[in-house]
């Protein structure tokens, strides 16, 4: 990967694409994409493959023929180069800022933006919904995109998918604080599993630290990640035991939590 292509696609150099971004504002708005459903997209297929940018994600074979799409997050689609279904969600702030000046170097099925909202938006999340509101359509995007925040804050193509959350929650009895991308994408494929009863679910690179400090492609991760964090990783970890019994076809190939012992 070339290093343009490292600060457009991954979180290299974050800070210096906030700097920029305002730049957006000389190219006009866009036509908005309506009417989109995350499920919708999904019924069709036959397994979920849930890809998170842990070391794990290396495991991970492209070679299946069943029909199949891929939940990714950050930047672990790239390792699908081009030639998957992948539906991409976009959780973390630093990458929201790459995609809104630079999109994804391949084309997905539908990307959905989860902002974490209070009923009065201040501080990040209102910062987050002004550049969305500002900014997300100001280059085109020849795929659809939907916001999703627990508030139905004013932003175009919101869809609540923190209601489907909230009711997996509650059915499981449980109520945590989802603290990273990919914690978010594994919670968003139970509810899939729900919605659809797919048949199997896979997942990769949810490591929590275990493995090394890094990505898949060997980037450094910061030794304080929030999914390093001890609290973080007790709550993930009794979450993933949790659905693992309850749903047995979720194969869980990460270092953390594996149940496939490869």
């Amino acid at each position: 990967m070339s290093i343009l292509e490292k600060f457009k696609f991954t979180n290299y150099k974050s800070k210096y694409a906030k700097l920029i971004l305002p730049l957006l504002s000389i190219f006009p708005n866009k036509i908005k994409n309506h009417g989109y459903c995350l499920y919708n997209f999904v019924k069709e297929y036959h397994k979920i493959n849930v890809l998170a940018s842990g070391p794990s994600l290396n495991k991970i074979s492209l070679e299946n023929e069943i029909k199949e799409i891929y939940l990714t997050t950050n930047s672990s689609y790239l390792v699908l180069d081009g030639k998957k279904d992948f539906i991409h969600v976009i959780n973390d702030h630093g990458y929201l800022i790459k995609f809104l000046l630079f999109g994804l170097k391949y084309k997905p099925k539908l990307v959905i933006i989860f902002i974490h909202t209070s009923k009065v938006p201040s501080g990040l999340s209102g910062k987050i919904l002004s550049q969305i509101n500002n900014f997300l359509y100001r280059v085109k995007k020849d795929y659809p995109i939907i916001i999703s925040n627990p508030h139905d804050l004013g932003v175009c193509n919101n869809r609540n998918y923190w209601i489907e959350i909230k009711n997996l929650f509650n059915m499981l009895n449980t109520n945590i604080i989802i603290s990273n991308s990919g914690f978010l994408i594994y919670v968003l494929s139970i509810t899939i599993i729900e919605k659809h009863k797919k048949n199997e679910v896979n997942v990769y690179g949810i490591d929590a630290g275990e493995g090394g400090n890094k990505h898949y492609d060997g980037r450094p991760t910061s030794n304080n990640h929030v999914a390093f964090r001890d609290k973080n990783k007790e709550i993930m970890g009794d979450f993933f035991e949790l659905c693992q019994t309850k749903y047995p076809t979720i194969k869980n190939y990460s270092y953390f939590k594996n149940n496939t012992d490869k």
